[in-house]
């Protein structure tokens, strides 16, 4: 695996140190460009100066300089030499330092003069200036030279002095350079180290938490602001982590008391049959009661099966067109004689015909699940009424019943699994799963689920149904199956 301290450290220290060697290298490389450049201003000068002094007259050329104002080409400690031939090659005139040695006949013009490295007669290492120019020409006697001569002069010098200080300059460059890098060195993985720390406080914080700390919470305090949103979203997981825990050890706990009930009356039931099998009568009527009793706990195994594929979104839909109305009609029928022994005040309020584009299995589980809890809790002689209506492009299938148990703190749980008001549990006709198959269909077809209590008191259940199915169910392969 790789370290971000180890990536950040080699990095920061490669960069460093080509960063410092290259503008040091760079520094160095301007200064001796620079020194170079003044020195050869100071030698085009100088050639300049001598070239000023030769004169061409109708006797010849001559050169006059005094050793008392040039001392540098006499004997001078560390002299300077210049030689000037005439174009044929015939020396003009040399300084005393030179003495039986030549310089080299290398010439450029007066204004762009060459320069050149070379080792002066003495040996020392020295630089060079060529130029070719013509002399001056007094004008009482230009009548009478007819042909200017073209002189070339050379002028060397020795370059001891500038290669010292670029000497020192590059040794000093060095000593500072090997400074920097050893604090780079030193430094860096320090200060890496440092900045990761919040880093590493928080892999220990993350690894002090277990399934007996999901309340625990990353603090905040302190953070930098690179970490604060990393954070807070941990958090926001550890919420959602601690809720699904919870949830999980609420329906576990939920699941086996529902479960233990139906199961300790099949035990009963058999116990007792067995003890009296000849009662033919009580035999039968403990096989039937049995009977219910395995339905119901099929229906419970069924629906939480069903919840868990919506969950996975692994439920089948098979989208069809459906008249609402008439589906609804339809599955009335089935609680109609249940709304009459309660002496409800029934009413509807449809439409002739809407026609919607959704799952017709799904959507019939929801209305029956609705008119189910509609009618077994509403209270004796209540209302129930059931409304359809077209509003904005949506349609909205609306039922209200009286109440007199639900409360508005009642409003978060209604959807939960196996949440019923009543805590006892003591009605087997529900098992506290029909809401929630409710909200999971209902999700899964894109309808929105609302409640509310009304000015009157009763409770309201809201449908707000697309036409079709939304787009991304609609193509949503792995789960849409169309029938033909």
């Amino acid at each position: 695996m790789r370290s971000i301290r180890r990536y950040l450290t080699l990095r920061l220290l490669f960069g460093l140190l080509i960063l410092v060697l290259g503008s040091n290298a760079l520094l160095y490389l301007y200064v001796y460009k620079k020194t170079v450049s003044q020195f050869d201003m100071s030698l085009q000068s100088s050639a300049r100066d001598l070239a000023s002094m030769a004169e061409q007259d109708s006797e010849g050329i001559s050169v006059e300089w005094r050793r008392e104002f040039h001392p540098e080409f006499t004997g001078h400690s560390e002299p300077e030499y210049f030689q000037i031939w005439s174009e044929d090659g015939r020396i003009i005139a040399r300084s005393p330092s030179l003495k039986k040695h030549d310089l080299p006949r290398k010439t450029g013009s007066i204004n762009s003069p060459l320069f050149w490295n070379l080792t002066l007669p003495d040996g020392r290492p020295g630089r060079a200036i060529g130029i070719s120019f013509f002399p001056h020409i007094d004008k009482e006697d230009s009548p009478f030279v007819r042909n200017p001569a073209r002189l070339e002069l050379v002028l060397a010098r020795s370059t001891t002095g500038i290669t010292t200080i670029l000497r020192i300059f590059l040794f000093g460059s060095l000593f500072i350079t090997v400074i920097l890098c050893v604090g780079i060195v030193t430094m860096v993985p320090r200060i890496i180290v440092s900045g990761l720390s919040p880093l590493k406080d928080l892999s220990q914080y993350t690894s002090s938490i277990d399934e007996y700390r999901l309340g625990t919470r990353y603090p905040t305090d302190n953070l930098p602001d690179e970490l604060v949103p990393i954070v807070t979203r941990l958090n926001e997981l550890l919420q959602r982590i601690e809720n699904a825990f919870t949830r999980e050890k609420r329906l576990t706990s939920d699941i086996a008391h529902e479960l233990k009930t139906p199961i300790a009356e099949l035990r009963s039931l058999s116990e007792v049959a067995m003890r009296w099998p000849d009662d033919s009568e009580f035999v039968s009527c403990a096989l039937k009661n049995t009977v219910e009793i395995a339905h119901q706990m099929d229906r419970i195994v069924s629906q939480l099966l069903t919840l868990n594929r919506c969950e996975k979104d692994k439920q089948e839909i098979h989208p069809t067109s459906i008249d609402l109305v008439s589906l609804i009609r339809e599955l009335w029928l089935h609680w109609e004689r249940v709304a009459e022994e309660k002496s409800l005040k029934v009413e509807f309020s449809l439409a002739d015909e809407v026609i919607i584009f959704t799952d017709r299995t799904m959507l019939s589980s929801i209305i029956s699940n609705l008119f189910s809890n509609a009618v077994e809790y509403s209270p004796e002689g209540g209302d129930f009424r059931c409304v359809v209506k077209d509003e904005a492009g949506s349609i909205i299938l609306s039922m209200q019943n009286s109440n007199e148990t639900l409360t508005e703190d009642d409003l978060p749980h209604i959807f939960e699994y196996l949440w019923r008001k009543d805590t006892a549990r003591s009605n087997s006709l529900h098992t506290g799963l029909g809401l929630t198959l409710v909200k999971a269909f209902a999700s899964y077809l894109g309808i929105e689920v609302r409640t509310e209590f009304l000015d009157s008191g009763d409770f309201c259940i809201s449908l707000i149904m697309p036409v079709k199915l939304p787009d991304q169910r609609a193509g949503h392969s792995g789960s849409l199956r169309k029938s033909s």
